[in-house]
């Protein structure tokens, strides 16, 4: 997790089989259908037969940890473990790993994998690809990341995994055990990638010099992994704990193999401050990486709320986790994104003194109750099923239309050509004029951009707000959730036009057939004053 969750560690070495492990049943394998090896096209991450492939992953920490090997295993059989992890649905792991652990390989003690003896007195590497091997096994897709140099409980900005290196794992050591760590996972497909470093922070910059320069390390340890394994992709996160990929826009990462490049976010409630809507949320992460959206390869790798309370996530005050969260789920579902909840874990791994972690404690941000064996809160897992579906297909072709209403037959205006942020949109008979014309342009999953051509400016829910009754208007586009909208199609072909912020429809207020009735935002009725026709112009 980042500055509050996180955790991670890998292995290598040929695996050893478990012959006690029951097979998972093909036709439940979350990767039925996929054709590896996987690379990018566009901001798409597809399969080798070009199928787009959305990465509904959770993060499996503990191996990062001075415990050495992932969380669970002393309460449950892996096997069970992953039987959990795919009936919700997900369809891979994050599974963090620290370089001391790959280094020094130490063995696991028999209490921290009770449930599963087989594992007893193992190195810790050699538990580590089992477990890659397991997952693998049941179809689960799998993401090293390299989460620290020491092991440790991550993250802080003196914890002295700062960086991608400290002195004692240098810089040379890190690409050196991506190295091995690639080799010794090459001959398995389900390893799809590998994330580079878990929340470059402090000191940590985007361009600038090479000792901090996390931009030109990443293209270094890119390239190193490519080198051994072309198919791997690699997630390359930001700077401030991953919160910031700004640096992108004039300074990309450029690898020998461009097709394999994902970029990675991490984002939680406490990440944010001022948070009271959907908008003023997009607002703080539109110039860090929502920028990038729908136009390169993106993956959430981490975010993550509390398991405590349904307000954890679902609220209407900033006061809640939740509040946070219903923005990041509905942005992520309709924004068609990849990601991987932080964590899937039940309890707590170790940490060192003083990093307030115990082990076998709840641990309040897992997916699993305590004993490993269920949903610890069901209003999340439901939360997080209900981004786990795949993207419908755009209903609208990407065009420009007059909008006219179903009810009054007249179509969306810009009064007197009226080319001022904040002008109110009202109806006005059909005329052929160019403030009369919008080019509706897919986002994904239904949602859609409503422009201008004339002025280049968004239909609009005036404010950002999610009131019903708020001013339709027009504004500069600047990707808020006012001025994104969700389409969606009616037996007769006619649409409603959400906005994504209030999921109210835009409507001609008391189904008034006026010329020059200005237009608002009101509660769904499935009146024809809320029902509108595309027609090309």
């Amino acid at each position: 997790m980042n500055h509050g969750p996180t955790a991670a560690a890998d292995p290598a070495r040929p695996a050893t089989a478990d012959p006690a492990r029951p097979a998972v049943p093909a036709a439940a394998a979350p990767d039925a259908g996929i054709t590896f090896p996987l690379h990018t096209s566009g901001a798409s991450i597809v399969d080798a037969k070009g199928k787009a492939v959305r990465l509904n992953f959770v993060n499996w920490y503990g191996a990062e940890s001075p415990d050495f090997v992932v969380g669970g295993l002393e309460y449950q059989p892996i096997s069970s473990i992953i039987s959990e992890i795919v009936s919700m649905g997900f369809n891979g792991i994050r599974l963090p790993w620290s370089n001391q652990m790959w280094e020094t390989d130490p063995a696991v003690p028999a209490s921290l994998v009770a449930a599963n003896p087989q594992f007893a007195g193992e190195g810790s590497r050699t538990v580590f690809e089992q477990v890659v091997q397991d997952l693998a096994t049941a179809g689960l897709m799998v993401i090293l990341d390299n989460h620290n140099s020491d092991a440790e409980w991550c993250c802080a900005a003196t914890d002295g995994n700062t960086l991608w290196y400290n002195s004692d794992y240098p810089q040379a050591a890190w690409v050196s055990d991506w190295k091995s760590v690639t080799a010794q996972f090459v001959s398995i497909p389900q390893v799809i990638g590998v994330d580079l470093r878990n929340e470059p922070r402090a000191t940590a910059t985007w361009g600038g010099s090479s000792a901090t320069n996390w931009q030109a390390a990443a293209e270094l340890g890119g390239d190193a992994v490519q080198s051994t394994d072309p198919n791997m992709l690699i997630f390359v996160e930001g700077v401030n704990y991953a919160l910031d990929l700004s640096g992108v826009s004039s300074l990309p990462v450029t690898l020998t193999d461009a097709s394999h490049l994902v970029y990675e976010a991490h984002d939680y409630g406490f990440d944010h401050t001022g948070v009271a809507s959907y908008d003023a949320w997009v607002a703080q992460i539109q110039p860090d990486w929502g920028y990038l959206v729908g136009k390169d390869p993106l993956w959430i790798g981490e975010f993550g709320t509390c398991n405590t309370s349904e307000t954890c996530v679902s609220s209407g005050s900033s006061a809640d986790l939740g509040l946070w969260f219903s923005a990041i789920t509905r942005y992520m579902r309709y924004h068609d994104l990849n990601w991987s909840y932080w964590a899937i874990n039940g309890t707590e791994s170790d940490g060192l003194p003083g990093q307030g972690r115990t082990y076998g404690v709840t641990e309040t941000y897992g997916v699993l109750n305590p004993a490993w064996t269920g949903a610890a809160q069901p209003a999340l897992l439901a939360a997080l099923q209900g981004i786990e579906g795949s993207c419908p297909a755009a209903s609208l072709a990407n065009g420009t239309y007059y909008i006219a209403n179903a009810g009054s037959k007249d179509v969306i205006d810009v009064p007197g050509f009226n080319s001022a942020n904040g002008t109110d949109l009202e109806q006005w008979p059909q005329n052929g004029g160019a403030n009369q014309q919008w080019t509706a342009t897919s986002l994904g999953c239904g949602l859609y951009s409503i422009i201008s051509p004339w002025d280049s400016s968004s239909v609009d829910v005036s404010g950002q707000s999610t009131s019903a009754g708020a001013a339709i208007d027009e504004w500069s586009y600047w990707g808020g959730g006012n001025q994104q909208f969700v389409l969606q199609e009616n037996a007769s072909g006619d649409y409603t036009v959400a906005s994504v912020n209030s999921l109210d429809p835009v409507e001609v207020p008391g189904s008034s057939t006026a010329a020059g009735a200005l237009l608002d935002q009101g509660a769904p009725s499935g009146g024809s004053n809320q029902e509108w026709i595309f027609t090309k112009t």
